[in-house]
C-alpha cells in the first residue's frame, strides 16, 4: 500500500478533473511520477485516436482491471465526451458502435487480460477492422497509462471522486 503523506503547501496537483483528484494527489507526492503520467497523457492526446476512442479504451481497461475508482473516473470522462449511458455500458461489455471501435475495445481488453501478450490472430483481426500499426501502438500505450491509474487507485485505496459506475447486467 502506498502511504498517505502530507504534501507541502504549493505542491498541489494541477487541475485536470478527468484524471480524478485523488489520483493526481497521489501522483503529486512525486513530481517525477506526476510529470511522467501527465506527459504520457498529453503526448498520447496528440496521437491518431479520437477523444471518444481514448475514452473507450479507458472504460475497457477500468472494467477489466476491476478498479471501481478508475471506472468511476472513466465513466465520467466518457459522459463528458458525449457518450450515452448505453454506449458507456456497451463499451464496458466490449461492444462498439463500429467495427473499428469494437476492435479498439477488443485489443484493450485482450491486452489487460493477457498481460500485454497478443496473438498473431489478435493483431490480424484488429488490422482487418482498420487499425494501423501506429494506432495499435497507441492503444498499447493507452492501456499502460490506464493500468497505471487503476493500479494507483487500488494500491492507494482511493475513495471514489465521482459517482460509481452502475454494475453490468448478469450474463
Amino acid at each position: 500500500m502506498l502511504s498517505r503523506s502530507k504534501r507541502r503547501a504549493g505542491t498541489a496537483a494541477p487541475k485536470a478533473p478527468h484524471h480524478g483528484p485523488g489520483l493526481l494527489n497521489v501522483l503529486a507526492r512525486s513530481p517525477a511520477a506526476l510529470a511522467g503520467y501527465l506527459g504520457l497523457h498529453h503526448g498520447l492526446a496528440q496521437g491518431r485516436l479520437t477523444e471518444v476512442e481514448r475514452c473507450l479504451i479507458g472504460l475497457m481497461v477500468a472494467q477489466r482491471s476491476g478498479s471501481a475508482y478508475w471506472l468511476s473516473v472513466q465513466s465520467r470522462q466518457a459522459d463528458k465526451a458525449g457518450l450515452t449511458k448505453d454506449r458507456i455500458q456497451a463499451a464496458r461489455e466490449g461492444c462498439g458502435d463500429s467495427d473499428r471501435r469494437t476492435a479498439l475495445l477488443f485489443l484493450a481488453g485482450r491486452l489487460v487480460i493477457n498481460r500485454g501478450e497478443l496473438a498473431g490472430a489478435d493483431l490480424a483481426a484488429v488490422r482487418q477492422a482498420g487499425l494501423s500499426d501506429a494506432e495499435i501502438t497507441e492503444v498499447i500505450l493507452h492501456v499502460g497509462l490506464n493500468l497505471t491509474a487503476a493500479a494507483i487507485g487500488h494500491a492507494s485505496a482511493l475513495k471514489l471522486d465521482f459517482p460509481p459506475a452502475p454494475p453490468l447486467p448478469a450474463f
